[in-house]
């Protein structure tokens, strides 16, 4: 993982040289090389901490260096540092970027959102940040804040269907089945081979009680991405209500086996 920095580092490693006659540059260089093929992070986090103390204001030595503590579980150590990143250099917005990384390990939504909210102070353009701070407050169940982060996103790119599929979870929850099902329309239409989008279409025809359409969504995504859980708990659901209780307990069970707490309650349930 730590060779995806190489680029970063080497470039950060030539910008110390850069700024002084007194360092060697590429002797920072041959090192920072030579210990990310070895994958030894251990040096190249001191190769960091020597530069830091050469530069106390680098912000992105201290950057450089919380993202190689968050990829090794070193969360505390990692958030120390991004902060003084960000103390240094708030207008950076990949600061906020990794923030939200290592709060996302933390399990922190509050200030995943936060992060996420930091990072659109710097750069309201970023429809993927609109987009995964929208699932985050549709996590909370914040579905109008939700909602308004999904349109933002979508105006930035109309043609991001990730954003179309995210946005039609809002609208079934909030029970505007008729937009819930354009959206999920519009995502096949721009990324057919995304199986989560006929996975939402398949979820709102369950709402709409439409279970043999919704059993030929849950089919398509089977057959684009197989052995999902919660297509399966799902298209069980539909065979359910179309009777086909043979049918249901086969997707029960294989879910269930799958690791879906909700298809064992079922298979409890209805498949004695």
């Amino acid at each position: 993982m730590i060779k995806n920095f190489k680029t970063v580092l080497i470039l950060f490693f030539f910008s110390l040289g850069c700024k002084s006659t007194s360092v060697n540059y590429k002797d920072y260089i041959q090192k920072a090389e030579k210990l990310l093929k070895l994958r030894d992070t251990a040096e190249v986090i001191n190769i960091l901490a020597d530069a830091i103390h050469q530069y106390p204001d680098s912000a992105l030595a201290y950057r450089y260096r919380a993202t190689i503590y968050l990829y090794n579980n070193k969360y505390n150590k990692a958030l120390t540092d991004i902060n003084t990143s960000i103390k240094l250099n708030s207008s950076d917005e990949e600061n906020y970027i990794i923030r939200y990384k290592i709060y996302e390990k933390l399990g922190d939504v509050v200030e995943q959102i936060a992060s996420l909210t930091a990072y659109i102070k710097v750069d309201s353009t970023n429809k993927e940040v609109y987009n995964q701070r929208g699932l985050l407050y549709e996590f909370i169940g914040d579905l109008d804040i939700a909602l308004s982060d999904y349109n933002k996103a979508l105006a930035i790119d109309s043609d991001f269907c990730i954003a179309h599929i995210n946005r039609s979870l809002v609208f079934a929850d909030l029970k505007r089945f008729d937009l819930a099902l354009n959206d999920c329309n519009t995502a096949i239409h721009l990324c057919p081979k995304e199986a989560s989008a006929y996975f939402q279409k398949g979820v709102v025809f369950v709402h709409l009680k439409e279970y043999l359409k919704a059993l030929e969504n849950f089919n398509k995504a089977d057959s684009i991405q197989p052995a999902d859980k919660l297509t399966l708990f799902n298209r069980g659901i539909a065979y359910y209500y179309l009777k086909k209780m043979n049918e249901a307990c086969r997707d029960w069970t294989t879910a269930g086996n799958l690791g879906d707490e909700e298809a064992k309650q079922y298979l409890e349930k209805y498949c004695k």
